[in-house]
């Protein structure tokens, strides 16, 4: 396989760990709109001092905010980490993905690789790259590679987190297991490019309806005038029990993931009555801990 030269598009809590990880390996050009951000970076200050000046200045990490200037055409994989929040209405916003797309089009050549690792709904991705590379589409290779991050925590580290990859062509997966497999040696491939995305959402859905079904339980312990802590510690003497508590929802994807799947339960028609029951439970609880 030819040299790999990486263009991460996105420097926040995703894109600028993976970028660190993978300049030991590859050379990277990390490209963010922000430009205090890139100006820190370059000085090797990292705002939520998570990584420290010898990180951020690697000799083979560069940074830049001006992707069409400064991105090489010698990139040949291109890995988007842009944020897809939701709206004041929770519906899906995905303008920074769109504008990601939009400038990758402009560069990306054939047989290069394209690798949303942003959150999206089952069929985004490529419903994005036929619209917005247009013909391209056809001939790159398109893959879903689903981030775990997870800010702040020192034990599921980027580099022991399992990595789920899945492309549309079998050279992808095999530049997505390299490229991935420098970070973490559990990679799993997923059959096809929708089963990573719904995965992705899947697995912070379940973890949203099992804490409304703790915060839930709890409004009836206290209406009964039961300690909610006493009946889960019974409960966890059991081997199968889930150890859940009651609390709060925050986070940059628990609150926000069940949303892009509600929105396409919708759009198919299908009843997504304990998602969204869900949701309810936990945006109101912090009323009832007042």
């Amino acid at each position: 396989m030819k040299n790999i030269n990486i263009c991460i598009v996105g420097l926040g809590y995703v894109g600028l760990p993976l970028a660190i990880q993978l300049s030991k390996y590859y050379s990277v050009t990390g490209f963010d709109v922000d430009i205090e951000r890139i100006s820190s970076l370059r000085k090797g200050f990292d705002k939520n001092y998570e990584y420290s000046k010898k990180d951020l200045l690697r000799k083979k990490l560069y940074y830049t905010n001006n992707f069409e200037k400064d991105v090489s055409s010698n990139c040949n994989v291109y890995i988007i980490t842009v944020p897809t929040p939701v709206d004041k209405k929770f519906k899906p916003d995905l303008t920074y993905l769109r504008q990601a797309f939009l400038r990758v089009e402009k560069i990306i050549k054939k047989n290069d690789t394209l690798i949303v690792e942003s959150t999206v709904a089952p069929g985004t991705t490529e419903q994005l790259a036929i619209k917005f590379l247009r013909k391209k589409y056809k001939d790159i290779n398109l893959c879903f590679c689903p981030e775990r991050i997870n800010p702040g925590d020192k034990l599921h580290t980027i580099n022991k987190i399992a990595k789920v990859i899945s492309s549309n062509t079998d050279h992808g997966n095999r530049v997505c297991k390299l490229i991935y497999s420098k970070i973490t040696k559990n990679i799993f491939i997923a059959d096809s490019i929708k089963t990573a995305e719904m995965a992705k959402i899947i697995e912070n859905t379940q973890r949203d309806v099992n804490i409304a079904l703790m915060n839930e339980f709890s409004i009836i312990c206290k209406k009964l005038n039961i300690e909610t802590k006493a009946v889960l510690d019974a409960c966890n003497t059991k081997w199968n029990s889930l150890n859940f508590f009651p609390g709060l929802v925050g986070g940059h994807c628990v609150p926000v993931d069940p949303y892009y799947l509600i929105d396409k339960c919708k759009s198919l028609g299908v009843s997504s009555k304990i998602i969204t029951g869900s949701r309810v439970i936990n945006e109101h609880y912090v009323y009832f801990i007042k």
